[in-house]
C-alpha cells in the first residue's frame, strides 16, 4: 500500500507530512495523483495492471507498505492536467466499466476507464516525455486500448453499442502523433493475468516476476531478485517496448504454466493485437 513520499533528500515523509510540507510537491499536485478511487483491492484490477510486463509489482503494491519517489507525482500530475484540460475544451468524460469474472469461485472485477468514447471510437489520450522511438507506440499502451476494445465489443451499454475502432493520441513536448487501432479481443489474455495475479495475492502459486523497463520507476526494485543491478536498471528500460512481442510474451507464458487459464491462450491473437495500428 502507498504511505507516502521519498523526497529528494532521501528522506520519506507520510502524505499527512507532505501536505504540511509542500517544499516539492504541491498539496493539489498530491491530492490530485493520491485519491480514494485509486486505492488497490484485492478483488479489483484495473486493466493498466493486467497489461504491465510484472504481475508481481501488483501484488507488491497489495501487500507491502512503500514510498514513491516525488518526481513520479509529478508525471502523474502532468499526465493527469493534460487529461483534464482536455475533457474541457472538448466537454467530454472518462467512461467506466467493470468486467465480472469469478476465479475459483470468488468473484473478482477487472475495471477500465476510458478517455474519449466518440461514437464509433475509443480514444486514450497519453502523455510522454521523450517523442516515441520509430514512431511506434508502445506495447503496454497497445493493450491498454486493446482491452477497452474488448470489452466495448461485449458491453451492453449504449455508449459502446457502436464502437468499430480505436484511437492512441500521444503529447508530447514536440507535438502530438495519432495511431488508429482496429479491435483484436483480447479478454483471454487479460483474465489470465488476472487470474494470476490473484492467486499470487493468495499464495496459491509462486511469486514471479519479470525483467523489464518497469524495474527502472519501481518502488521496489531494491530488494527485488527480478531487478538488475542498480547500475543497469535505466539501460534496461527500453526492453518491454523494444523487445519482439513474441519473444517477451513467450517468457511471461512459461512463468505463468502454474496457472490453468493461460495454456489455452494464443500467441498469435497478441501478436494481432500488437499490429494492429497504422499511424495517421
Amino acid at each position: 500500500m502507498l504511505v507516502g513520499v521519498l523526497c529528494p533528500d532521501g528522506s520519506a515523509k507520510t502524505f499527512e507530512e507532505c501536505y504540511a510540507c509542500e517544499k516539492c510537491l504541491p498539496k493539489r499536485i498530491l491530492m490530485s495523483v493520491v485519491r480514494p478511487t485509486r486505492r488497490k483491492f484485492p478483488d479489483l484490477f484495473d486493466t493498466t495492471e493486467l497489461v504491465s510486463p510484472c504481475a508481481l509489482k501488483q501484488v507488491y503494491e497489495r501487500t507491502r507498505l512503500y514510498y514513491e519517489k516525488y518526481y513520479k507525482f509529478l508525471a502523474i500530475f502532468r499526465g493527469i492536467a493534460i487529461h483534464e484540460r482536455l475533457e474541457r475544451v472538448f466537454n467530454v468524460v472518462e467512461s467506466q466499466f467493470l468486467r465480472k469474472i469469478r476465479i475459483e469461485g470468488e468473484p473478482v472485477q477487472i475495471r477500465g476507464v476510458c478517455d474519449i468514447v466518440e461514437p464509433d471510437t475509443i480514444i486514450e489520450l497519453k502523455s510522454i516525455k521523450y517523442p516515441l522511438r520509430a514512431h511506434r507506440p508502445l506495447t503496454h499502451h497497445l493493450l491498454q486500448l486493446q482491452s477497452y476494445l474488448s470489452y466495448a465489443m461485449q458491453s451492453e451499454l449504449q455508449e459502446f453499442s457502436n464502437i468499430s475502432k480505436g484511437m492512441l493520441v500521444y503529447f508530447s513536448d514536440l507535438g502530438t502523433e495519432r495511431f488508429t487501432v482496429e479491435p483484436v479481443d483480447i479478454t483471454d489474455f487479460l483474465d489470465a493475468r488476472a487470474n494470476l495475479t490473484y492467486q499470487m495475492l493468495n499464495r496459491k502459486v509462486g511469486l514471479e516476476g519479470n525483467t523489464s523497463w518497469v524495474c527502472g520507476y519501481c518502488a521496489f526494485n531494491q530488494d527485488c531478485r527480478w531487478a538488475p543491478p542498480p547500475e543497469q536498471l535505466r539501460k534496461k528500460t527500453g526492453l518491454w517496448a523494444v523487445k519482439p512481442a513474441k519473444g517477451i510474451l513467450e517468457e511471461h507464458l512459461v512463468k505463468w504454466a502454474a496457472v490453468p487459464s493461460t495454456k489455452h491462450l494464443s500467441l498469435d491473437v497478441i501478436e494481432e493485437a500488437l499490429s494492429s495500428y497504422k499511424k495517421i
